[in-house]
């Protein structure tokens, strides 16, 4: 919405047509660069209700020849494909503004880029969501809503597109991660979620993932409400491609306030009873569902929550319970140092909810510095603290996490209007 105009429905000096231009792509770029590519070749039939854009991807020099437009639009990233290194080493891209940034991306006309094409679009990410958002942020712009398949926003028809000249550069986002939590979902999303794609599966995951990256966004925490069948939903068995998959599109998967080190709770009530989750007496096995999870994320873009929360998230029954959140917090590091070989291996963050932050302000807690700190509101939109000045430059920053509906006490309000951002 925001970001500066790369497009235009008529005619301009410089700018060239981007209807029929084939989007032209590096196979050694990230998988999810690809398919972002393929949504743009289809956002274009959307939006001139003709064929979608031919697609090229290019594994060797012999592959130039498929180019059969004069125009072109080339995607990538200056970390893994080759097009966008053999321009800038050429000079005919300058990606110094952007390499070595996060989410960032430029873009550029450029003549002759490669092959018999005389003119392209060039989009370049400084890394995998850099080049995706520039992706979809022309789809945006051409006149396909994130929301079209959500929210059936149908795009408006254009029989003309062409890109401005203009070079432009869209920076680093103020906040690094952004996203949403999948909470109190039943019966609601639960149940049309189960009727249309038999359940929290990959299928259903994948709409998820593909509206986030068209929002800018590049976070979640999945749904884990128990029951409705039980156990409830487990984003990391329910289908062993929901984890590969969010890895592939571009999200950073990570666990709620209360569920550590991704494993989501209903996880551990599918194989132990009630009663069960409790540090104090059963840390032993506890430790090894921690450590599981640790093993099973890598590979992946994950954000690891620490601490521990009481049965089912409430109050932990202990009679020192800030004693028994720092003992989980320095087992936690003691996994992840034993899984990954250094305790700071992974980003991980520390949510500050409800009792939590008694425990955390009276100094009966010790976060690591290379924790993020995740403050909350108070259920009803309302921010209860925010960082102090000497929290504000900790290496791991800091965090909200915010309730646009909230299900418990004193009152809940998911079945009326939301806050408002």
């Amino acid at each position: 919405m925001f970001e500066e105009k790369i497009v235009d429905f008529k005619p301009s000096s410089g700018s060239i047509p981007l209807v029929g231009a084939s989007i032209v792509v590096d196979q050694s770029d990230y998988p999810g660069v690809i398919r972002a590519a393929r949504d743009l070749a289809q956002d274009f039939a959307c939006v001139t209700k003709g064929y979608a854009s031919p697609l090229v991807v290019i594994s060797s020099d012999s592959d130039y020849d498929k180019i059969q437009t004069e125009t072109a639009i080339v995607v990538g990233s200056v970390a893994s494909s080759g097009i966008i290194k053999t321009l800038a080493q050429q000079g005919k891209l300058d990606a110094q503004a952007i390499d070595g940034k996060w989410e960032t991306f430029s873009t550029n006309i450029i003549d002759q880029p490669l092959g018999k094409c005389e003119k392209a679009l060039v989009i370049a990410g400084s890394d995998k969501r850099g080049a995706i958002f520039g992706i979809y942020t022309l789809s945006e712009q051409i006149g396909v809503s994130p929301w079209y398949w959500w929210a059936d926003v149908p795009p408006k028809h254009h029989e003309e597109i062409y890109a401005t000249e203009k070079q432009t550069v869209h920076g680093e986002p103020s906040v690094r991660h952004r996203g949403i939590f999948l909470n109190d979902e039943a019966p609601a999303l639960t149940g049309w979620v189960r009727e249309k794609f038999g359940g929290y599966n990959s299928k259903f995951y994948v709409k998820v993932f593909e509206l986030l990256l068209r929002l800018k966004a590049n976070f979640l925490w999945p749904a884990m409400w128990p029951g409705y069948p039980n156990p409830g939903a487990s984003f990391f068995t329910d289908d062993p491609l929901n984890q590969k998959l969010a890895d592939e599109y571009g999200i950073v998967i990570s666990t709620s306030h209360h569920e550590p080190m991704q494993r989501l709770s209903n996880e551990w009530f599918a194989e132990n009873p009630d009663g069960s989750w409790n540090w104090l007496t059963n840390k032993q096995k506890i430790t090894e569902f921690f450590e599981h999870g640790a093993s099973r994320a890598k590979g992946c873009d994950s954000y690891f929550t620490l601490g521990i929360r009481g049965e089912y998230d409430k109050k932990m029954l202990a009679e020192d319970p800030a004693a028994v959140v720092q003992d989980a917090i320095e087992t936690q590091r003691q996994v992840i140092k034993k899984v990954y070989g250094r305790e700071d291996a992974v980003p991980q963050l520390f949510a500050i909810y409800k009792e939590v932050q008694s425990m955390f302000e009276t100094g009966r807690l010790s976060v690591p510095e290379d924790v993020t700190l995740l403050f909350q509101d108070d259920n009803f939109g309302t921010i209860r603290r925010l960082p102090t000045k000497e929290e504000a430059k900790r290496k791991g920053g800091a965090g909200v996490y915010y309730h646009l509906q909230y299900v418990g006490d004193p009152r809940s309000y998911k079945w009326i209007n939301t806050n408002s951002l």
